[in-house]
């Protein structure tokens, strides 16, 4: 009768000439990890520092595309500018910053002003003394001040218009021609304009005396909605006389007089 074979193992044990691991099968040899690319190979290629983003991995950079914004027309960057600026800017500080010539500024804000009309948009280019800024346009004032918590405007009394009107249609003027033309003493009512920031004394005319003269401000354009004093009315007549002319009668021989009387509405 013929034995049966042993298994493998008892096979081993009976004989010292099999090695066990003849019948046993060897483990898979572990894989070789990728090779690592020196640093060196990422010199040459675009990395999100080199691009002004943020490097992700130290080891492995990332590469990120520099993104080119579209292009905008200079009347655009105009806009832009003076949007984020925080003081009226001039032709000059707006020619440094886009770096165009003053003459190409000029006919941007040409443009600007035109498109900004015509578009029926919420902004006004505002001129005023050489300086632009932008503003909202008047039709929105109730809306601004409702959002702002802004109080309602207190009314100008008939003396500080008429002191106002003089200011903005013969500015700069001195107290004496105001109060030439008014027949009657200013100085209060001067003051009370050069404190709610509509006139301010803009220098000192040369001659006797060296009164101070006086012209309306930025915040007078805003109280009335005005881009520039270029849009201001006519004056018209009273009694059949051009009011200018009435003016001219009142301010005639000023200078040819004695010297005005001491300005104390600014020190």
């Amino acid at each position: 009768m013929t034995e049966s074979p042993l298994p493998p193992d008892e096979q081993a044990e009976n004989d010292p000439t099999i090695k066990v691991a003849d019948h046993v099968e060897a483990p898979a040899t572990p894989a070789s990890p990728p090779p690592v690319e020196s640093p060196d190979a990422f010199d040459d290629a675009p990395t999100a520092s080199s691009t002004g983003g943020e490097t992700l991995s130290s080891t492995f950079p990332i590469a990120v595309p520099l993104i080119t914004p579209p292009a905008i027309t200079l009347a655009a960057l105009c806009e832009a500018l003076l949007f984020i600026a925080a003081a009226p800017l001039t032709v000059a500080e707006l020619a440094k910053a886009a770096d165009v010539t003053t003459e190409e500024i000029a006919a941007a804000l040409d443009e600007l002003t035109r498109g900004l009309q015509a578009g029926e948009r919420g902004l006004r280019l505002q001129s005023h003394d050489g300086r632009y800024a932008l503003t909202s346009a008047p039709p929105a004032a109730r809306a601004v001040a409702r959002l702002l918590g802004l109080s309602r405007t207190e009314r100008l009394s008939a003396a500080a218009l008429e002191t106002l009107a003089i200011v903005a249609y013969r500015g700069p003027v001195t107290r004496g021609e105001i109060e030439a033309i008014r027949g009657v003493d200013s100085s209060g009512v001067a003051q009370t304009l050069v404190a709610r920031e509509l006139i301010e004394a803009v220098g000192r005319r040369k001659g006797v005396g060296q009164p101070i003269e006086y012209a309306v401000t930025v915040g007078f354009l805003r109280h009335f909605g005005l881009a520039s004093l270029n849009e201001l009315p006519p004056l018209g007549e009273v009694n059949g006389q051009a009011v200018e002319e009435t003016w001219d009668e009142r301010l005639r021989g000023v200078h040819e007089t004695a010297p005005e009387p001491p300005d104390s509405s600014v020190s």
